[in-house]
Parts: structure tokens; sequence; C-alpha cells
């Protein structure tokens, strides 16, 4: 099970955040809070071709409530390629709070290719 404290730690940072929100801080850059560790599942066959899944590449992360398999998914992508899904536990925790408009975001933090491949994350929570 995924440790929640830093999560919940981030998520008050961002709920006072909003709560305090200025039209001057509306316009500054959001700061990254990290969540988690994780990793990809589902791994897409060509996701480790990409030359582009250097360490601290920026990955967007998307709600897919549709998929028939787990309606809490959220699906990983680099640009435009899909590599895979957060893990089942993971996506259970963070879908409620994209569904709540929360931004979330992920880097790079380790690509393996032995003995199977795999790609490890760092989870990020936007604040202002």
């Amino acid at each position: 099970m995924p440790n929640r404290r830093p999560l919940l730690q981030g998520m008050g940072g961002v709920i006072l955040a909003a709560g305090t929100a200025t039209a001057a801080s509306a316009a500054s850059p959001l700061e990254r809070v990290r969540l988690m560790k994780s990793y990809i599942v589902n791994l897409a066959d060509d996701a480790l071709v990409s030359d582009a899944l250097a360490l601290g590449a920026p990955l967007a992360l998307t709600r897919e409530p549709q998929r028939s398999f787990d309606a809490s998914s959220i699906a990983v992508f680099h640009g435009d390629l899909h590599l895979g899904y957060l893990p089942g536990n993971q996506s259970k925790l963070l879908a409620p709070m994209v569904d709540a408009g929360f931004a979330l975001e992920a880097s790079v933090v380790g690509v393996g290719r032995l003995p199977r491949p795999s790609v490890e994350l760092d989870l990020y929570i936007l604040r202002a």
C-alpha cells in the first residue's frame, strides 16, 4: 500500500493555496510537489524504443474512466506515445483527485531493460 503521508501533505498545501490564490499568483508558474514513487504497468512494446525516455523526461497522466478493465485507470503518455498505466492501487487513490481538478504529472527516474522492460516514475501534484 502506498505511503499516504506525502500525498496528504501535498494535498493540504494545494488546498490551502487554492483557497488563497490571487490573480497575481494564478499567473505564476506551478510548483511540483512530489507525491510518491511509481512505475508503469502494461508497458507498451515500443515504449522503451523512444530515446525521449531519458531520466527526468516529463510524462502526462490522463484519466481513462471508460477503460473496461479498471474505471479508475490513469494512463501515462510521453507526448502522443501511450506508455502504459499507473498501478491499480495508486490509480484508485489518485483518480478522485484528478476528477476533482487536481493536476498531476510524472517524470522518469529509471529505465530498465532486464530481466524485462520497466519504467520507474516520480509522481507530482501541481500547486500555485
